[in-house]
C-alpha cells in the first residue's frame, strides 16, 4: 500500500511537469512594461536630482559671493564703507572679452603677495553679477549695506556687463548687514 501511494505521487509529479507551459506573450509584455515604467521613473528621478543639485551648488556659490562682500564691509572701518570704496565689489565676475573670471583685488594691504587672484572656473559658468548699495538710515552712527548677487542657470545672458539697476540674469539673492560706528561719540 505504501509503495502504491508513493508511485501515485511520482506519477502526479510527472504529470504536473509535463502539463507546465512557458510564459505567454501577454505575461512577457506586462513584465516588459512594468520594467520599462520602473526604469523610466528611476531615470527621471536621477535627472531631476542632478538638476536640483546643480541649482543648489549655484545658489551656494552666490551666497558665498554675497557673504564675501558682507565680510569685507564688516571688517572695514566705518569711515571706509562708502559707495566709492564698494566699487570693486560691484559688477560682473566674468570678463566679457574672454569669458574667464575677472581678477580680484584681495585687499589694499602691502603685505599681501597674491597676484592675479581669480575665482575658480565654475564661477564663470553662471555669469555671476554682484551689486552693492549703501542705505542711509538717518543716523550718523549706522549704515545699512545691501549686497545683491545675480546669476544664470545654464544660459549666457544677453549682456554680461550691464549699466542698468537690474542685471540681465535669471536668479538673484540679497544679503544685508547693518554696520555701526563704534568709535563715534554719542
Amino acid at each position: 500500500m505504501q509503495k502504491l501511494k508513493h508511485e501515485n505521487d511520482i506519477g502526479l509529479m510527472i504529470k504536473m511537469k509535463t502539463n507546465r507551459r512557458a510564459f505567454t506573450m501577454t505575461e512577457i509584455v506586462v513584465a516588459v512594461t512594468v520594467f520599462t515604467m520602473v526604469f523610466i521613473g528611476l531615470s527621471l528621478l536621477t535627472t531631476s536630482s542632478r538638476k536640483e543639485t546643480s541649482r543648489s551648488i549655484n545658489y551656494l556659490r552666490a551666497l558665498e559671493l554675497a557673504q564675501e562682500a558682507i565680510d569685507w564691509v564688516d571688517s572695514a572701518p566705518f569711515s571706509e564703507v562708502t559707495d566709492a570704496n564698494l566699487e570693486f565689489l560691484k559688477g560682473t565676475l566674468v570678463d566679457p572679452a574672454t569669458n574667464n573670471s575677472i581678477s580680484i583685488t584681495p585687499s589694499t594691504n602691502d603685505k599681501n603677495s597674491i597676484e592675479n587672484f581669480v575665482y575658480p572656473e565654475d564661477y564663470t559658468k553662471c555669469y555671476y553679477y554682484r551689486t552693492a548699495e549703501i542705505e542711509d538710515l538717518g543716523n550718523r552712527f549706522i549704515k545699512k549695506v545691501k549686497i545683491g548677487v545675480y546669476w544664470n542657470e545654464g544660459s549666457v545672458p544677453k549682456n554680461i556687463e550691464t549699466t542698468s539697476n537690474e542685471p540681465d540674469r535669471m536668479r538673484k539673492l540679497f544679503l544685508s548687514t547693518i554696520i555701526f560706528d563704534e568709535k563715534a561719540y554719542y
